[in-house]
Parts: C-alpha cells; structure tokens; sequence
C-alpha cells in the first residue's frame, strides 16, 4: 500500500476537481453540492450550494470560478457569488463536470450523460476572446484534461471509452487533430478519471474502480509508477505543496462498502518523486 497522509478527516460522497493554488487546496464535493478549501494555515472551510458543484478553478484576482449542474458562478474574495453566462446550454439530462484552465488562459469544461450510458455531453472551450468552441461532440463522461505546453499536446479522457487520448492542439485556431490512444484500461469496470501532468509531461492519472494513480509516459505509452489506495473509486488527482511533489488525490464513497473500504471519500495526499506544475489561473474578465 502506498504511504499517504489524510489532508482532512472529513468523508467525501464524491470528492472530484482537486486544484492547488496560492499555497491553498481547493477540492469539490460533487454529490454534497460543496467547495471545499484549506488554506496554508490549515483552515478548512466549507462553501455549500443547493446544486450539484462539479468544478473550480482560481482566478488571477484569487476568485473562484465554479461550474454547477448547468450554470456558473463566481465567489468573489469575500464569499459573495455572483452568477456568470457563458451562453453554454446543455441537452437534458447531462451535466457539466471536469473543467481547467490551459496555459494559455483559455477555460475548458466538459459535460456528460446523469446516466453515463449514451453520449450527450460534449468539450468546450472559452477562449481568451471570449468565444465559446465545442471543442468535441458525442461525449459520454467528459474527465482528465491536461495540456503539453512544449509538444502543443492535449489529452483527454471520456471515461466510458476506457482511454487516454492524445491531440495536436493549435492554440491559435484551437483546433483539435491528429488524435491517438496513448493509454486503454484494460480491465473491466475500472475507468480513468482524473489526471494531470507532472515537468517531465507525464501523466497522472486516476482510476475510478481500480484503487490507483497511475503515472503514464505518453509517449512510449508505458506505466511507470502506480500508487495503491484502500478505496476503489480514485477520482481525481493534482500536484500540491511548496515543492509540487506532493500528489493531492481525491476520492469517493458512492459505490463503495464502507465496511471494507472504510477510508473511502478521504483526501489523500501522496508524495511523489516527480515534480508538478501550477494550475493555471483565469483572466475572467477577458472571458465575458
């Protein structure tokens, strides 16, 4: 089993988006409608919202920008939320989930079917001049997103598909092509998740049902770490601490025997030998 230390002693229903910035851990409860954050005093507080909240970034002003079921809002720096259109409206039955900010300061979300069946949902992309993209279509479970600034590569994840994929990414035209498979699951019911990308451009990646973090070398598509957890569902994961070695992975108690599995929704932190990069912050205002 891989050492790790509980951030918070708190049971998660489904701890997802997990985001380090300004010294301050960020993290959402999707199923409980929460934002979560523990500052560098190691405060934890505690925002809830009569929604599902599947996603938050941070703003270049120290905001936070979170996405609900279908909507937006922005917590100002004193609490006070404020509701943001990006005019993105989704088809029944889906809802918005994994979202970030790419380096080049363009805000990716993604949507998926409630019923993680047909695919519905879709990848969008509102750049820096305020246009909303749909990036790509026929999405089922819209997760890991992660960008190789230096090979201009983005990576993906649609959960159901059960694959990493890989695409050239033009930042001037964002456009997406050249696609390829750099990673297939291969074992049943085990589905990535959430991933990020550590200074050498390998990926880490979160396994829902396969109690794992896996680190992937994309390019010769080989595992090259995996890290052990006592719960299966492995939602999502990001790089943390001063030094950006420490692995901050979240994890859900939804489908889950708490009996033999009793850590399960807890928020790991795991160091690592590998060094992360900062999440990228957003420049709201050039986005509306």
């Amino acid at each position: 089993m891989t050492s790790f230390q509980l951030l918070v002693t708190r049971t998660h229903k489904l701890a997802e988006g997990p985001l380090y910035q300004n010294q301050s851990y960020f993290w959402v409860d999707i199923n409980a409608g929460e934002l979560h954050q523990v500052n560098k005093q190691q405060h934890h507080s505690i925002a809830s919202f009569d929604d599902l909240v599947t996603s938050v970034v941070v703003t270049e002003d120290n905001e936070k920008l979170i996405s609900l079921s279908n909507r937006f809002l922005l917590i100002d720096k004193d609490e006070n939320p404020k509701n943001i259109d990006f005019n993105i409206e989704l088809p029944p039955n889906t809802r918005f989930n994994d979202a970030k900010v790419d380096p080049w300061g363009n805000y990716w979300i993604g949507s998926m079917d409630l019923n993680f069946k047909e695919p519905l949902g879709s990848l969008y992309c509102i750049t820096t001049k305020g246009d909303v993209i749909k990036m790509l279509k026929h999405v089922t479970c819209s997760n890991g997103l992660c960008w190789d600034e230096k090979l201009s590569t983005f990576y993906y994840i649609d959960s159901i598909k059960q694959t990493i994929v890989a695409y050239y990414f033009n930042s001037n035209t964002y456009t997406l092509s050249e696609a390829r498979v750099i990673y297939r699951e291969k074992r049943a019911q085990v589905y990535p998740d959430g991933m990020c990308i550590d200074e050498n451009g390998n990926l880490w990646v979160a396994l829902w049902g396969g109690f794992e973090v896996i680190q992937i070398n994309p390019r010769l598509q080989q595992i090259m770490t995996t890290l052990n957890f006592p719960c299966p569902n492995i939602s999502s994961c990001c790089f943390s601490g001063t030094e950006l070695k420490t692995l901050l992975v979240t994890t859900a108690s939804v489908d889950t025997d708490l009996n033999s599995a009793s850590l399960a929704g807890k928020i790991f932190l795991v160091d690592v030998t590998a060094r992360g990069l900062i999440s990228n912050t957003l420049n709201v205002s050039r986005l509306l």
